[in-house]
């Protein structure tokens, strides 16, 4: 489990280590050969600007994969889990009970989670106008919506379904109950999320990213193959 593989101080980039975009496809890869189109990435010279016109060493170059506010939540995940807890913390529901203290990383979660799959669509989405895109983008705007009548709409097929077909059938339950207790939470319900919950968001983190990776592998990439 990967939540017994957290330290202290490390990085919580997890499946996104070593991660690249194809230059071909823009699949998202792991090794020179994009296993989706079949391209190879191979070395290339660059001039050498120390050297006259001499040209460097061959290498290869690849573009990183990782959008920076993904890694920006990540690491703000990754703070909330190691910083310490207070002893005696104030934050109380209505009834006195104690509020989790790391409560903020389920909230984090979300935003990262709403934020990825707002650049799934934006991406499926360049194939059409601008106007067109950008207007379905504001008519189907909920997480609510973007999950359930806008993805059968672009896709033509479930969240569930993709989820079950690429092997990830076991976090739509998860998805959706996190989505229920941060709705929860913001309309005035602060015990909805608690330690449980905290947990289980840290436990399925990686899965979720690397299931989110391998829909947008199946569903962003196939029309930037080479003919």
């Amino acid at each position: 489990m990967w939540l017994d593989e957290l330290k202290p101080g490390e990085s919580w980039m997890g499946v996104w280590r070593l991660k690249f975009t194809c230059g071909n496809c823009t699949c998202i890869i792991d090794s020179i050969h994009c296993p989706l189109c079949g391209y190879e990435h191979k070395p290339v010279q660059f001039p050498d600007a120390t050297r006259g016109n001499i040209s460097s060493e061959p290498v290869i170059t690849l573009a990183g994969a990782i959008p920076y506010n993904t890694y920006v939540i990540l690491e703000l995940m990754k703070r909330e889990w190691e910083r310490p807890l207070v002893e005696d913390h104030e934050i109380t529901g209505m009834n006195g009970e104690k509020i989790p203290q790391r409560i903020i990383i389920v909230l984090l979660f979300w935003t990262l989670f709403e934020s990825q799959m707002e650049s799934l669509f934006s991406k499926k989405l360049k194939t059409i106008p601008e106007k067109i895109a950008n207007n379905l983008l504001k008519r189907y705007s909920t997480i609510s919506s973007r999950l359930g009548e806008f993805y059968k709409l672009v896709f033509d097929a479930t969240f569930e379904d993709d989820l079950k077909e690429l092997g990830y059938h076991h976090l739509f339950n998860h998805i959706k109950k996190i989505q229920q207790k941060r709705n929860e939470f913001i309309h005035d319900n602060p015990m909805a999320i608690d330690d449980v919950l905290v947990l289980e968001t840290v436990t399925y983190l990686q899965a979720v990213q690397e299931a989110w990776i391998a829909i947008y592998n199946k569903r962003c990439t196939s029309m930037f193959r080479d003919a």
